[in-house]
């Protein structure tokens, strides 16, 4: 037999379940109300602070908000889309404004069943909040899709030519049919001529009929031609030379002469409707008479069942002028000439815009002559320089529709000119108000009616005046004065083309159905004192220097102690009408204010009175200048702006649920079913393609997971490879291989295959992530490592070494990956577990699990800045309490380093000298205790004040009465103390006493080696003693269990009677605890316990006893 002794040099590894033989040095059996610190030892765990009582609802979705490092909050989305916020740092209530969006004091959007349903995200000051159980939807109703298609076409000159018709043939593309006409080929002018009509004429020789000129017949004698050949005969167009010899007169001697005409006609254009022997007159200028017949012509066949449109053709000569206004002038007025088109023709620049109100084909044969862009071009090249505001055309560059786009003609200084009015109709003539439109007689507009029951459409202007217009519907009817209507007027001139989406699409997302923002309200602290001077009673109004309100901002009067302003209450909220920037008039409700209803000022009141700028906040005028306040928002999402759904698809997430809402690389990322969507780079309310022509870098990303299995996705955690997405049994990679990530090079990879709890979120372990999974017989904790693009990661299972310990349904979870530390928690369970890690470079050096008991069940935690904010139910009634996980900010024993130290109560707070009550006849103090106790644990008071009973305790000696207004009694003097020998006021920490228990596993000889501990189990060992190294310690009790002998405690109390320091606490800062112990070490179990509100902290624990081989060698 052989004395030993072996030390475990520190218990930072926490909880083990392993066979004590099997466990590593550091381990423990339990570990209860501890903290394993890697640096300071096993410590017990600080206390909560109470923060306020406060009243959620019993069940709903809570989120924190983190501002800065001094401003925290937690909200709580109830089941029926209620929402509540407490500051951190007292507990007060925010207020929430829900006034812009649907629901009474609730969000409709974010009514639940289950809390995993609502899933927040915060950004900055804003909070985003996707509901898992709301279908994406587009907003489809005809105002809110892109403009529909316009039945319109421009005919752009190409060149300006002599002696040509600028021809079109116009027709009902779902009418085939055909109209035939006729066009001369060849003329003859008759060989006599009739010279009765030439003024003066003497056939002399002298051929005074002579003359040559172009000729455009006309149905009726234009004093140069005539038709006797009928009507519908236009256009023809011929050159006359009428050429003359004189001839010697017959049988004449002497030299007269006479004339001898030749007419000779060239056709220049052969007209509409002339055929074979049809003949006409002409008569020249001079009055010459011949006659002209037509020899030849051909029947044309043309597409035109709706106007063949067959102006006058140009001149054939340049002794006329030519130009593109008289080109244009001829087309348009040809095409007014022909009733029942339908068409409205308006000359635009170096073009004519034509448009329908149903749809209209048009071409030409004379493509040289002009070119016609309907609502397709080949060539954005090809687009005219003038045009009409807001005409659309679609570029088709290929068959391929990939690369086809749309653009919009955006006329140069012109803007959004959609402007409302009234209307009323009466037959078909409706009467549009709008005071000053500044519209014209002729003039076009697009009208959208939107209440009464007139058809929305093109209209053009008639009968206008300063304020009305009139415009003719197509159906008939009356409807009364009153009813809206919205039109944008027609503009025309030079310009750009933009892009712009297709016709009649979806571009519009259904906000109601789309996550919404919670966005922060700054405290408002602005205070106006209005003299007697500002205000003015026969205007009504109130003078207030750069005041800053709008219409609408609510202000509190006060009469500052003085006369009240006649018209106003005191201490009464109104609403402000602004006048301009200097002035206001007030109104007694936001829709008087709205209205411009003011209050009648009949007196001036005081030089004293103040007007405090309040907050609309759900109709209520509001203080908020110490709480701030939260509002309801839609996010402003981005419309489809180009593109069709060919070229810039709706995201996949429409007609989906979302499941999740991430930022992530300046991007706002959403999950939805199996796919992954990432807005535009900066711009995270925009999911659209930024153009159709090519993909941009900054362009939203958005992918499709593939598995074997369904994928549905429900989060996401950005690590080091990229962003770890988790369906409910499968982990993927979102990743790039270049250093940023764009449509074209981002990929999404399926990397491993364990299942997540849904109903959870992952958490960062700094470099590495870690999540739950729960089934009904455990909950386990992965990490996952080593994640890379290319091989497989690490995945290990941390909960395994307590796996039936940890609790069952584990979903609540607070991580701090500062201190290092995650602690889960169970719905309405006082009991908590942590989980503390350490690692240096590539080596994990703790790797702790410890539980800590609450003071009540654990409805929701998080960590923030190390704080650890808990809120704990007892019975029905709710407290948010903070642990500051740090040591940094809780309350101390003594407040000068080094020798401070924590007051270990939970729900603590501090009871001032002039709220107690001490009667010196029974020698007790009284207090009411005040909301937020309602625990059955131990209340202790705990003197922390500066005198001569510094760090004395004790329980309450009895609490009466019922909450808020429970009575404590406490035994002695706790109001007051002495110092150096003077009386003193003393304040005095309340809170409840808990409990820390270490349960240590059976001691071994161990010896280390190959990476693993080995416990020598086949020999005898007899313990002597056990010594404990303590650091700081106040009061502790070890507890001996003893196989077949009852237990043996002792307990340490460092405040030593005859060397105490008055006023001071009575705390060790070193010790050594040693227990006898004489037995085998199976035999025996060491147990320690400190519930004093003192510190305890164990370093290390020393073994010494006997050892001795068994008879058998070992081999």
């Amino acid at each position: 037999m052989s004395s030993v002794t072996q030390q475990i040099p520190n218990f930072k590894l926490g909880i083990s379940e392993l066979p004590d033989e099997l466990k590593t040095p550091g381990q423990v059996v339990d570990l209860n109300n501890g903290i394993p610190d890697i640096t300071r030892g096993l410590i017990k765990r600080p206390g909560s602070d109470l923060v306020k009582a406060i009243t959620p609802a019993a069940a709903g979705k809570w989120f924190p908000i983190y501002r800065e490092e001094d401003e925290q909050y937690i909200g709580q989305v109830a089941r029926d889309g209620s929402v509540k916020i407490w500051r951190c740092s007292d507990g007060a209530e925010i207020p929430v404004d829900y006034a812009n969006v649907p629901g009474t004091n609730v969000c409709n959007y974010l009514i639940h069943t289950e809390s995993q349903q609502i899933q927040p995200i915060t950004v900055n000051e804003t909070i985003l909040f996707a509901n898992r159980t709301k279908t994406v939807a587009m907003l489809t109703d005809s105002a809110n899709k892109s403009p529909a298609i316009e039945y319109e076409a421009f005919i752009n000159l190409r060149t300006i030519s002599y002696g040509k018709q600028y021809s079109l043939d116009i027709f009902d593309p779902t009418d085939h049919s055909t109209v035939t006409y006729n066009r001369a080929t060849a003329l003859e002018a008759h060989e006599d001529v009739d010279t009765t009509n030439i003024t003066g004429y003497s056939n002399d020789g002298k051929c005074q009929g002579m003359n040559r000129s172009f000729v455009r017949p006309t149905s009726t004698n234009s004093g140069t031609s005539y038709m006797n050949g009928g009507t519908g005969k236009s256009n023809l167009c011929y050159e006359m030379d009428t050429r003359c010899t004189p001839v010697p007169q017959p049988g004449s001697v002497s030299s007269a002469y006479d004339d001898s005409y030749q007419p000779t006609c060239t056709l220049q254009f052969g007209g509409e409707g002339w055929t074979t022997n049809d003949t006409h007159t002409y008569e020249s200028v001079k009055g010459l008479e011949t006659q002209v017949k037509v020899t030849a012509h051909v029947a044309i066949t043309a597409r035109a069942n709706i106007a063949l449109v067959r102006p006058e053709p140009t001149a054939s000569n340049n002794e006329e002028n030519v130009s593109a206004e008289s080109i244009l002038a001829g087309m348009k007025n040809a095409i007014d000439s022909i009733s029942g088109t339908g068409i409205t023709a308006t000359i635009c620049g170096n073009g004519l815009h034509l448009r329908r109100a149903t749809p209209f084909g048009i071409t030409t044969t004379e493509t040289n002559l002009m070119e016609i862009i309907t609502n397709q071009a080949n060539d954005a090249s090809d687009l005219p320089k003038t045009c009409r505001h807001g005409y659309v055309v679609e570029v088709v560059n290929s068959g391929e529709d990939q690369d086809d786009y749309h653009l919009k003609f955006k006329v140069n200084n012109i803007g959004d000119e959609t402007v409302t009015g009234t209307y009323a109709r009466s037959g078909t003539t409706i009467t549009i108000t709008k005071a000053n439109h500044g519209l014209s007689n002729g003039d076009t507009l697009i009208a959208d009616f939107t209440s009464g029951a007139a058809t929305d459409g093109w209209y053009t202007v008639a009968n206008k005046t300063t304020n009305t217009f009139e415009v003719t519907d197509s159906a008939s009817g009356t409807i009364s004065a009153g009813e809206t209507v919205s039109y944008t007027p027609n503009r025309f001139g030079r310009g750009v083309w933009e892009e712009c989406p297709g016709p009649g699409l979806d571009v519009k997302f259904d906000k109601d159905t789309m996550p919404l923002q919670l966005t922060r309200v700054t405290e408002l602290n602005v205070t106006h004192t209005v003299a007697t001077s500002a205000v003015d009673t026969s205007a009504e109004t109130i003078t207030i220097t750069a005041h800053g309100k709008a219409t609408g901002t609510p202000v509190y009067y006060s009469n500052g102690g003085g006369t009240t302003l006649a018209g106003l209450t005191n201490n009464t909220a109104y609403y402000c009408i602004k006048i301009d920037d200097n002035t206001i008039k007030l109104a007694t409700n936001l829709a008087n204010a709205t209205a411009g209803t003011a209050i009648n000022l009949t007196g001036t009141g005081n030089n004293a009175q103040t007007f405090k700028e309040y907050e609309d906040i759900n109709g209520t005028a509001t203080d908020i200048s110490t709480t701030g306040a939260y509002r309801f928002l839609y996010p402003a999402w981005s419309e489809r702006d180009v593109g069709d759904d060919i070229t810039n698809p709706k995201p996949s997430f429409v007609g989906k649920k979302i499941n999740k809402i991430f930022f992530y690389r300046n991007r706002i990322g959403l999950l939805a079913e199996e796919n992954v969507i990432l807005s535009r780079t900066n711009d995270f309310y925009n999911f659209w393609a930024k153009t159709a022509f090519t993909i941009a870098n900054a362009d939203p990303i958005d992918l499709q997971s593939s598995s074997l299995y369904p994928t549905d996705l429900f989060d996401a955690i950005e690590v080091n490879a990229g962003l770890l997405i988790f369906s409910a049994s499968q982990q993927f990679l979102l990743s790039t291989d270049e250093a940023q990530m764009t449509p074209e090079t981002a990929r999404i990879q399926f990397i491993s295959n364990y299942a997540f709890d849904e109903r959870t979120v992952p958490f960062s372990l700094g470099v590495t992530a870690g999540w739950l999974n729960s089934t009904a017989e455990r909950t386990r904790f992965h990490e996952i490592a080593g994640i890379q693009a290319v091989g497989d990661p690490q995945v290990l299972e941390q909960s395994k070494i307590v796996s039936k310990l940890f609790p069952v349904d584990c979903t609540l979870i607070a991580e701090s990956t500062e201190n290092q530390m995650i602690l889960f928690g169970t719905e309405n369970n006082k009991e908590v577990w942590g989980y503390r890690f350490h690692t240096q470079g590539d080596q994990r050096i703790q790797s702790a699990w410890f539980r800590w008991e609450l003071p009540g069940t654990v409805t929701w935690h998080t960590m923030m800045d190390d704080i650890y904010y808990t809120v704990i139910k007892n019975g029905s009634d709710y407290t948010l309490e903070a642990t500051d996980i740090k040591n940094a900010t809780d309350t101390l024993l003594v407040g000068t380093a080094p020798d401070d130290y924590l007051i270990h109560l939970d729900t603590k707070k501090t009871i001032a000298s002039a709220d107690m009550t001490y009667v010196t006849a029974t020698d007790k103090t009284t207090f009411t205790l005040g909301a937020g106790y309602y625990s059955g644990q131990t209340l202790k008071a705990f003197c922390n004040a500066d005198c001569d009973d510094k760090g004395k305790t004790v329980p309450a000696e009895s609490i009466t009465g019922s909450h808020p207004n429970k009575v404590v009694t406490l035994d002695g003097n706790w109001k007051t103390s002495t110092k150096d020998g003077a009386t003193v006021n003393t304040d005095v920490i309340i809170g409840y006493e808990y409990e820390m228990e270490v349960e240590f596993p059976t001691v071994y000889i161990q010896q280390s080696g190959e990476g693993r501990v080995k416990s020598e189990t086949r020999g005898s060992l007899i313990v002597h003693r056990v010594n404990f190294s303590f650091g700081e310690v106040g009061l502790i009790e070890t507890t001996l269990k003893r196989r077949g002998r009852n237990d043996y405690s002792t307990t340490y109390e460092s405040l030593e009677w005859d060397s105490y320091i008055l006023g001071t606490p009575g705390i060790t800062k070193d010790y050594i605890h040693t227990i006898p112990i004489y037995d085998r070490n199976t035999n025996v179990s060491l147990h320690l316990k400190s519930t004093h509100p003192s510190p305890a902290t164990l370093h290390s624990l020393t073994w010494e006893g006997d050892y001795s081989n068994k008879l058998y060698q070992r081999v």
